[in-house]
């Protein structure tokens, strides 16, 4: 059985994969039926193989079956007795995983084979027997067609898809990013740890205080509340998840076809592609708590929280925790800092990318490939007359396109090339001069008088909603 998600790029990489399998054991155990008696019939002698049937179950669509078999990252393969899955026993003692890497057809059905005890590779017939083709000739070139096992098809498109135009809607797909991150991560599985409340602590409260969205915003606030009230901090486990699932995390906004993030294919990019905006505009939105300070060394830690722990495509997991154990991101301390890691980390995830497209390892969009972004034509300040990359053209641009400004900075083809500078700064008078001062006076007050707070898994939070707003 393997337990995956339509989202999870290890799983469509894989898809391809597991339809030989499931194609290949359909074969051999039809040879085998025709050969040992047919379906349903008693052995005849012990030496009967086992037979391997293959399913697989979308988690997203099923939670509630892959909480119960504690799924908890994708895609995963166990093997027992159909008894065991039909009867929803999780606690199987005969359950096994199959876990190899790379996921080839020849490891899995070696591995396969391991656990049943029993070669997979090819048909095991009774001593004796004659195996005719479907023509009735004697000989082992049998022509049956096998049918095809249409739960392995990749699903319909729906009937009203948003194809990539020249909008760029940063802000649209953002949202509906958001929308899908916060179902996927409601689970019991999902949230089995105490060290996962603290990380979904840390993550709401930086969505609170750095989405572009004001709806989404507010939903993580509100989300951050419940959360607090139905897992104090005295169990290990959440006591009500069901509140937390009632939450609407971005308020009355629905989900719907993403735009930018569109693929050419219902199968291509999507979830991800909008997950990886969403992290851009948290980079250059995150709160400032002091200048020149260590906010891009928190932002990365948090950020790493929920990659460890709700990011549930293992490979792409597997992948971004080693970037952010790098030496590179390691150096990361201020704002600055993060935000340029972040988009020289996705450059680096697009290059692999490309190299696994070009070997048929992992196919991606075939329109719509990863290139080193943004291109020259989209941002002609980032590059340097060399031909290098300008930084601090490239913070300014990341700036404007994830900032909400995505519309007056660029269009989707790139044609301008311009970015949007900041709104002007107001005037400054002597009114505003002496309220700022006397703020300032009444702060510092207050700040001698109370304690220092700390980052921790609710100071941090804490700390990002003392900033709201900058």
């Amino acid at each position: 059985m393997e337990f995956y998600s339509h989202w999870c790029p290890a799983c469509k990489a894989f898809q391809p994969t597991y339809k030989e399998i499931a194609m290949h054991l359909k074969t051999i155990m039809d040879e085998e039926d025709v050969a040992w008696g047919g379906i349903g019939v008693p052995p005849q002698s012990a030496s009967r193989p086992v037979r391997v049937a293959v399913a697989r179950v979308d988690c997203p669509e099923n939670t509630a079956l892959c909480d119960t078999f504690r799924i908890h990252k994708y895609p995963t393969l166990y093997l027992d007795r159909p008894l065991a899955f039909g009867s929803l026993a999780a606690d199987s003692q005969t359950k096994v995983e199959v876990d190899v890497k790379p996921r080839t057809k020849d490891k899995v059905l070696k591995r396969v084979g391991e656990i049943v005890g029993r070669s997979v590779e090819e048909a095991i017939l009774p001593e004796g027997y004659i195996q005719r083709s479907s023509n009735g000739s004697d000989g082992s070139s049998r022509q049956d067609t096998v049918p095809q096992d249409t739960s392995l098809r990749p699903p319909s498109p729906p009937g009203d898809v948003a194809w990539p135009s020249t909008d760029c809607d940063v802000k649209g797909d953002v949202t509906i990013a958001t929308i899908e991150m916060f179902e996927y991560l409601k689970s019991k599985t999902v949230l089995g740890t105490f060290a996962a409340r603290k990380a979904l602590m840390d993550w709401l409260g930086l969505l609170e205080t750095s989405h572009l969205v004001e709806e989404c915003a507010a939903g993580a606030g509100e989300a951050l509340r419940v959360l607090e009230a139905s897992w104090p901090v005295t169990s290990e486990q959440i006591l009500d998840l069901d509140a937390l699932k009632q939450v609407k995390i971005c308020g009355k906004e629905q989900k719907r076809p993403y735009v930018s993030c569109a693929g050419s294919t219902p199968e291509t990019r999507g979830y991800t592609c909008g997950l990886w905006m969403l992290f851009h505009s948290l980079s250059v939105r995150m709160p400032m708590v002091s200048e020149g300070g260590n906010d891009g060394k928190r932002w990365m830690e948090v950020l790493e929280g929920y990659i460890k722990h709700f990011f549930q495509c293992s490979d792409c997991a597997e992948h971004f925790l080693q970037e952010l154990q790098g030496s590179d991101a390691r150096m990361v301390s201020t704002k600055r800092d993060a935000v340029l890691w972040l988009w020289k980390t996705h450059n680096r995830v697009n290059e692999r990318l490309v190299r696994e497209d070009a070997s048929g390892t992992n196919p991606q969009d075939p329109v719509y490939k990863h290139v080193q972004w943004p291109l020259e034509g989209v941002c002609g300040t980032c590059y340097e007359s060399t031909g290098g990359w300008n930084e601090e053209g490239v913070l300014k641009f990341l700036s404007a396109h994830y900032y909400g400004l995505s519309d007056q900075a660029t269009n989707g083809a790139g044609e301008t090339g311009k970015v949007t500078a900041a709104p002007p700064k107001a005037s400054i008078t002597w009114p505003r001069v002496f309220v700022i001062v006397a703020f300032v006076f009444l702060a510092v007050y207050h700040g001698l008088k109370s304690n220092s707070v700390q980052y921790g898994p609710i100071a941090g939070r804490r700390a990002y909603r003392s900033t709201k707003g900058r």
